[in-house]
């Protein structure tokens, strides 16, 4: 089972040297890290909209780089093929801007075979899923995120995204009743697609039974503030 390192859960930014500083733990396979769209930068690391400096997408280049953030390149530079890396993308509105964005950005990073893809935005994946079939993105995973508000737009099938390498499911998919076994309606829908399961944070908190759930749940991988707690109940 893959474990995968929630960097946004906990702070709304990571910093250059707390990136490097957690690149050296043998707990996780794949750090997961948020971006937000920057007016002068393409997409910084974030999983908030806002700095001490205000709206991030607002700010220019130098106040960027003052509030510590750094940019997809900077980001790829540090990790360098050392981990696998699943990019969230937050903001998904102009999907052919980002496409071409992560696109070139790619095509200059050695290891496309170590980075992975999600979003909420339904249409931002099925596009990036029909630039794949053309040859882009051919070794790059692609996956949905789906909590519960989206679920009931999902539930009934989702045929143009047939072809999604991962779900990423939120702790309601496993466990509420009113759609506590939407994880297994996934894997009709998509027999092929590795299962994520992460824990919102604020406002529930990854206690052990509800990690427990998730690997007695069969996924494929669970996205986790504490890997080494993930990684002890899968050990027991």
């Amino acid at each position: 089972m893959e474990i995968i390192l929630h960097s946004g859960g906990t702070d709304g930014h990571i910093t250059k040297k707390q990136l490097q500083k957690v690149l050296s733990s043998p707990d996780f396979d794949i750090i997961e890290l948020d971006f937000i769209h920057a007016k002068e930068l393409g997409f910084v690391c974030s999983h908030s909209k806002r700095c001490e400096r205000g709206l991030i997408s607002e700010l220019s280049k130098d106040e960027i780089y003052k509030s510590g953030l750094m940019t997809l390149e900077d980001v790829l530079e540090i990790i360098n093929g050392n981990k696998k890396i699943l990019l969230d993308f937050k903001d998904a509105s102009n999907r052919y801007f980002l496409i071409d964005y992560i696109r070139k950005i790619i095509n200059n990073y050695g290891f496309e075979d170590k980075v992975m893809i999600q979003s909420f935005n339904r249409e931002f994946i099925r596009t990036i899923l029909s630039f794949k079939k053309l040859g882009m993105f051919t070794e790059t995973e692609i996956g949905l995120i789906i909590n519960l508000f989206k679920t009931f737009k999902y539930r009934n099938g989702i045929d143009e995204l047939s072809k999604l390498d991962f779900v990423s499911l939120s702790s309601e998919l496993f466990e509420w009743p009113i759609v506590g076994d939407d994880y297994q309606t996934y894997r009709d829908f998509l027999p092929e697609a590795k299962q994520y399961a992460w824990t919102w944070a604020p406002p529930y908190t990854e206690k052990d039974n509800r990690i427990v759930n998730y690997i007695e749940s069969g996924v494929d991988g669970i996205i986790t503030n504490d890997p080494v707690k993930v990684k002890r109940l899968l050990n027991k």
